[in-house]
């Protein structure tokens, strides 16, 4: 009688664990978020060709605020006149050669300054009525909600209704005409209208 080999068996060692999806935070980037950050970048590139640009500080907002009723006509002439007159030059209280530089930077970057303010109050007037626009429509759907929600067969309706009213808070609706004046009446101060866009004309 032959002695039987035992059969060994090995396990398969176990696959290497996949990474979880779930732990690995891929955050979704919208149409819109890719737009604002080709703008903000291709914004960061053109700065970088500019010069220094200073930063306000309360120790120089005064001095700056100060000198700015000056017109660039008188600028512009005495800088001429100190290039022109030796006696002008010799007390040495202007540079001529930055005062030229100043004045050229002035006249090239005030457009520029100019076209950035229509931009920004564009942009942030284009976000407060699309903001305003979709805030007009939630709250229309609320109080339809509110009224659906009466029925006795619509209890799912309802605790919609109860979620919203505690999200939106006692200050969450639209700031009327009259809720102004009466702040205004009462000593506040009313808020301000939202400014007009308006799109500059290039200049040549």
């Amino acid at each position: 009688m032959s002695a039987t080999t035992p059969v060994v068996t090995t396990n398969p060692p176990p696959p290497a664990s996949a990474p979880d999806p779930a732990g690995t935070p891929t955050p979704t980037i919208t149409h819109y978020k890719q737009l604002a950050d080709n703008f903000l970048k291709a914004l960061d590139d053109i700065i970088q060709t500019l010069p220094t640009l200073d930063s306000s500080h309360p120790v120089t907002e005064t001095f700056v605020n100060g000198h700015q009723n000056i017109s660039l006509e008188f600028l512009s002439a005495t800088v001429a006149a100190v290039e022109q007159t030796p006696e002008l030059d010799s007390v040495k209280k202007l540079d001529v050669i930055g005062g030229y530089d100043t004045l050229q930077f002035l006249q090239a970057f005030t457009p520029v300054a100019d076209r950035g303010s229509v931009f920004d109050r564009s942009l942030r007037f284009t976000m407060a009525s699309r903001r305003a626009n979709l805030s007009n429509q939630c709250l229309q759907v609320y109080q339809i909600a509110k009224g659906i929600a009466r029925d006795v067969a619509s209890a799912h309706v309802l605790a919609i209704v109860r979620n919203l009213k505690r999200i939106l808070g006692r200050r969450g609706g639209p700031k009327t005409k009259a809720s102004a004046a009466s702040k205004a009446d009462k000593g506040g101060t009313a808020p301000a209208p939202a400014p007009t866009a308006t799109i500059a004309e290039p200049r040549g």
